[in-house]
This record gives C-alpha cells, structure tokens and sequence, in this order.
C-alpha cells in the first residue's frame, strides 16, 4: 500500500485519516487531473503537494492569530474557536446587517469594477439556521449511473469536466482568499462595528482549518442532520435583463466570500457548452466536490492571480471571461502551462490584456462612453 505522499515536517498532523487516504489514492474528486504532473511514481502527488502547502499555511496563519505554538494547535481547540467566534461575530454584528450588507456590495462592486447595469445584487445576512441551501445544491451527482458512464468514456465531455472542475476550484479558492478582504477595509467596518475585525480572523481561520480536520463523511452527516446550521450559499438568476446574484449569509466576511464566489460563477458562464451544460454541471457540482475545492484550490487561484499585473486588476473580470471562454482543450493547456511554465502562462494572460485593452479603447472611441461592460462583450 502506497505511503502517504503529504510532506507537513514538524507540523502536527490534525488532517482526517480518510482525507489522506483520498490524497493518497486519488479517490476525491480533484484527483488526476490531466494538468498535475503526469510522473508514474512520484514521492508525492500534486494533490498532496498542495495540501501540505495549504495546511501549513493555515496552521502558522491559526497559530498568529491565536498567539500559540502550533504544536499545541488540537482540533477540539480548533472546533470550540471556530464556533465560539463565529458567534460573537454574529451577536456583534445584530442590529448593524443592513449597513454591513450596503458596505459589501460597495467594496465588491469597486473590487471588481462591476456597474449597476452589469449585474444585480441580492444580499441578506441571516441568523444561523435560517438559511437553507437551494435544492439544485446535493450532496452527490444525481445523474444515473448510465449517464456516468456516458460522460466518463467520452473524451470531449470529461475534458468539459475538467474545465468546469477547474472553474469550480477557482470560484472557492478566490472567495477563500477574498474573505479576510476584510483587513483591507477594516477603518470602514469598524466606523459599523468597532473592534470586530479581530474577531473576524479568529473564525475565519478557524473555520478554514476545521476544513482538514473535518472528513467528508463528518461533514455530509453535519449537513444532513436536522439541525444543520449553513454559513451562506449563493446562485444566479438570468431571469431578468441583468444577471442577478443572490447570496446569503450568516456574517459579513461569509457573504463576501459567497458573492465572489458568485461573481466567478457569472463570469464561466460564457464559457459553457450550451448543449451539454445541464449534464456537466449535474456531474460536477456537488457539495462534497465542493469541500475539495475549499481545500486544494486557494493555493491554484493564487497562482493564477498572481500572473495577472496588479494595474490590470481593474479588467480582471475581462480577462477572466476570456480565460474561461477558452475550449475545453485549450484552458486544459492553459492550466499545464500555469502549473509547468507560468511564465508561459502569463504571456497568454498578457495577451488577453493587450486585446482587451484595445478592445476598450476602440469601443470608447466608437461610443464617446467611459467603459464596457459585461454585456457589451457578449457575457
């Protein structure tokens, strides 16, 4: 039997036994990717590679915050910070949501360069327990086991299926990373709630590390059961001439993690293949796939963002567009060149920067307008 492949030094292993496993077999759903490294026998996966990576740097990140060692870092501990912060968060928040909410929609719109007339925001920060999950949201694929098969031995709908697994990744890695925006604005979220930007570190990395403690088995049960307590979700409506993105949540850095999280998925949208979306979606989007995401993929967005200049942050959208409307093909090379040559791979982002920037510029010319929106690019 194959050993474990996760590379975590003297940190202490708090990681779900069937989590590692998984790793190790390559069982969980962002398992063999054609674009990880393809050796036959490595020390280590790139699966493995990026969970050591991503848990040690929860683990000095938890330790921080805490203000202890991590070799005293337990997950009791881990839990009980968690929920305990989590809270007081909510209780501080009470009385200051619809200021809150104002301010969210505020900072994404601006993070994002996002007009009123490209999109429509339908927020609320609700109690715990209130929020109940969409029903299109399950826990497993509901296909049948025929159409399983049909998508698995087709080569042009598993690459689909990587694609849209890789998006999928991307939308939970960069609301990850997008919920502790919050330090960046902290003079105007405490001018609402003073002094609850402390605590916001405290539950969010909490929760974030709970992620490799809990096994996908804890969570399924933690979400089935009746009591379950759901920290936010987020869909879209096209019912309307405007996208419409509709998320809930039970605090402020929750709802700006599901509005990016959001925000990603309007983006893929043109990307999908219209004649086989419904089949590729119901293969991949499911809440245990999602748990994967939550764990692996931080690490893969910030890769990606990082290829992206800091000056052309203000078309990152556009680019993403372009990014995701890629064949399914093309965005698999695409994603060996970020893992193997990001060199490479920023030289195609930089491109798709040159065209759309040329792109605005011609349009603004043409229209005497001071920018472009998602519509008029053909999202």
């Amino acid at each position: 039997m194959r050993n474990s492949g996760l590379k975590l030094g003297d940190y202490p292993n708090l990681i779900a036994q069937s989590t590692i496993d998984k790793l190790s077999k390559r069982t969980h759903p962002l398992g063999k990717l054609p674009y990880y490294d393809q050796s036959t026998h490595p020390e280590s996966w790139r699966e493995e590679v990026i969970a050591s990576q991503r848990y040690k740097e929860l683990m000095d990140s938890y330790a921080n915050t805490f203000q202890i060692p991590k070799e005293m870092i337990n997950p009791m501990g881990v839990i009980m910070s968690a929920g305990s912060s989590m809270y007081s968060v909510i209780n501080m928040e009470n009385g200051k949501r619809s200021n809150l909410i104002e301010l969210a929609e505020k900072i994404m719109r601006f993070e994002w360069n996002l007009d009123h007339d490209e999109v429509i925001f339908d927020l609320e920060i609700m109690e715990p327990g209130e929020i109940k999950l969409p029903e299109e949201m399950t826990m497993e694929s509901p296909l049948s086991p025929d159409d399983k098969e049909e998508i698995e031995n087709d080569e042009d709908l598993m690459a689909e299926v990587v694609k849209r697994r890789t998006i999928n990744g991307f939308a939970q890695g960069a609301s990850l990373r997008a919920h502790y925006l919050f330090h960046l604005y902290a003079d105007e979220i405490e001018s609402i709630v003073p002094n609850i930007t402390p605590l916001y570190q405290k539950s969010l990395i909490a929760n974030d590390l709970f992620y490799y403690i809990i096994s996908d088995e804890m969570l399924k049960n933690q979400i089935e059961s009746s009591d379950s307590n759901n920290a936010g979700y987020v869909s879209l409506d096209f019912s309307g001439e405007i996208p419409k993105i509709i998320a809930k949540a039970i605090n402020f850095p929750i709802l700006i993690h599901e509005i990016t999280k959001g925000i990603i998925s309007l983006l893929s949208v043109a990307g999908l293949p219209k004649e086989m979306a419904k089949k590729i979606i119901d293969y991949t989007d499911t809440i245990i796939a999602e748990l994967w995401d939550i764990r692996l993929f931080p690490v893969l967005w910030s890769n990606l963002h990082s290829i992206i200049d800091p000056n052309d942050h203000d078309i990152k959208k556009l680019i993403l567009i372009e990014l995701f409307k890629k064949d399914a093909e093309d965005f698999i090379e695409f994603m060996s060149l970020l893992e193997h040559r990001p060199d490479y791979a920023k030289k195609e982002i930089d491109a798709i920067v040159k065209q759309k920037r040329y792109e605005i510029m011609e349009y603004n010319f043409m229209n005497d307008e001071d920018g472009i929106s998602l519509s008029d690019l053909g999202l």
